[in-house]
């Protein structure tokens, strides 16, 4: 595989035009995506992959005199003012760090693995959609059995209006674990920690709209973040969605000025169908 890179990131095929979130309509907090027009920023540790967001820089690559030099010598300039204020040796310091890490890799890493999954519950927030609508799994695993709903959104549109700041791309889907070199390029290291998932979640085919705001807390207020009507495009539900609530489904989507879909099976194949929903 090619290394990443900022055009990586940015290919026009990588960006569909419409993109999709299935949803539990049972769940309260679910529906906001429809009756305030609010969608959340969830953080890592509310993933169903314990990977997910939790891939930090690999210390196993720092596999030189030179690249441990480098690595130390910014360590300090980023500390000098607390290691001058403790009249600590700086030379003597380095040398014992670099002897040390050399014999204690591993707990080292195991450090750092778990600083940033607490640091990426405070400051990252993803919100994660998917290319397809018509996933047998999806429905399955992110829709309460096909009993739920999915929101198909413009996806050019929903990136413009509220998510510019946001890193938003494809995710890349991988055999083996990204080891991460600290002295990567700065776009191609954030790329591989947001966008990197085990090749078994490729079924998922997911577009997910990353954020970083460290230092400033990710508060719950603050993932919540409304969008405009403009942004959505379609809703769908499930082959088991409770007949009852079919007309307070259909008033939300003529609020939005957009269709609503029942999801069906195909006859005689393993695919689903969407037929459009007309009510008087």
């Amino acid at each position: 595989m090619e290394p990443l890179t900022e055009h990586t990131v940015l290919k026009e095929s990588d960006h569909p035009k419409i993109i999709y979130k299935y949803r539990d309509w049972r769940n309260k907090y679910h529906r906001r995506i429809l009756t305030q027009q609010e969608i959340f920023l969830s953080s890592p540790s509310e993933f169903n992959d314990p990977f997910d967001c939790c891939i930090p820089e690999s210390f196993s690559m720092l596999n030189s005199d030179e690249k441990l030099d480098k690595y130390f010598n910014q360590f300090v300039i980023r500390n000098i003012d607390y290691l001058k204020a403790n009249r600590i040796n700086i030379p003597k310091y380095i040398a014992f760090l670099k002897k040390d890490l050399k014999e204690n890799t591993a707990f080292y890493q195991k450090n750092l693995n778990q600083r940033y999954l607490k640091e990426g519950d405070m400051y990252f927030g993803i919100f994660c959609t998917t290319k397809v609508w018509n996933n047998i799994l999806m429905w399955a695993h992110y829709s309460s059995n096909h009993s739920g709903f999915c929101v198909g959104f413009n996806r050019e549109k929903l990136y413009d209006y509220h998510l510019t700041n946001a890193t938003a791309a494809s995710v890349i889907y991988r055999k083996t674990f990204p080891l991460i070199d600290p002295f990567d390029d700065f776009i191609q290291k954030m790329f591989q920690k947001s966008h990197s998932k085990a090749n078994n979640w490729r079924y998922e085919k997911e577009y997910r709209f990353y954020f970083n705001t460290y230092p400033n807390e990710l508060t719950i207020e603050k993932r919540k973040i409304k969008i405009t009507k403009e942004c959505f495009n379609c809703i769908m539900i499930g082959l088991t969605f409770p007949e009852n609530q079919i007309p307070f489904i259909k008033k939300l989507a003529n609020n939005l000025d957009i269709p609503l879909y029942q999801i069906y099976t195909a006859d005689q194949t393993f695919k689903l169908i969407r037929k459009e929903i007309i009510l008087p």
